[in-house]
């Protein structure tokens, strides 16, 4: 018996060269919901990512980087499930009328209302970059800052979810709900900073600062660029 995706001699339930399953069959509905399933799946997948990055971020990708991979979801798939979230809870929440004002000052206020969180992607080189230019001495390349970087990028999209939800019902509490987020985000930047490549708590504190600046610098930059560029 053959593979019927590459045609290799098949010695196993999976294909020894292209990994499908020995046991191919017409398409059913339960295969329709298999990739939902493996993201609820708690054991490995999307939500066993979700519950190892909330407890121990800096052993998940420590492991995921050492080569540990199979329990976790990958870093870009994982990251786009987490940025769709928080846009259905920005749509489902978005900033109350008085704090409008100040975010329209600008042209592109209505698209960074909309879009932000996706927008928001354009960081993640730019924090993988200044991770790897303060903390060469863990010896990661850029493709694995990258790989860190997505995961707190994620990470941090995720934990927006529960002051979406508090904003919907204490509209009125929407500038201390963002100010108390962005300050858990940047706690929870220095804790991955911290054990995955920062020597001091300090190192992580500084280096969580400067590099959050600098990303979202480079954001403003291009992102303004690119609306003028369409006016």
């Amino acid at each position: 018996m053959n593979c019927l995706n590459c045609g290799t001699p098949l010695n196993d339930r999976y294909c020894a060269h292209c990994g499908q399953a020995a046991t191919t069959t017409r398409l059913g509905g339960r295969d329709l919901l298999r990739p939902l399933f493996r993201l609820l799946d708690t054991d490995r997948g999307w939500l066993h990512t979700v519950a190892e990055l909330s407890q121990r971020p800096g052993a998940m990708i420590n492991d995921y980087l050492a080569g540990r991979r199979m329990a976790y979801s990958e870093p870009l798939k994982y990251t786009m499930v987490a940025v769709a979230l928080a846009l259905f809870a920005l749509w489902l929440a978005p900033p109350p009328e008085q704090a409008k004002p100040a975010l329209a000052a600008a042209a592109a206020g209505d698209i960074l209302e909309r879009y932000g969180n996706a927008l928001l992607l354009i960081t993640v080189p730019f924090l993988a970059l200044g991770s790897r230019l303060l903390f060469r001495a863990r010896g990661l390349n850029l493709a694995e800052h990258v790989i860190l970087s997505a995961y707190v990028f994620a990470q941090q999209n995720l934990l927006s979810l529960p002051f979406f939800a508090f904003v919907l019902v204490k509209p009125a509490w929407h500038g201390a709900s963002m100010a108390a987020y962005y300050g858990l985000t940047i706690a929870y930047y220095i804790w991955v900073l911290r054990t995955v490549v920062a020597r001091t708590w300090w190192g992580a504190l500084l280096g969580a600062i400067v590099i959050t600046l600098m990303a979202y610098l480079m954001f403003w930059v291009i992102f303004l660029l690119v609306v003028k560029a369409m006016m």
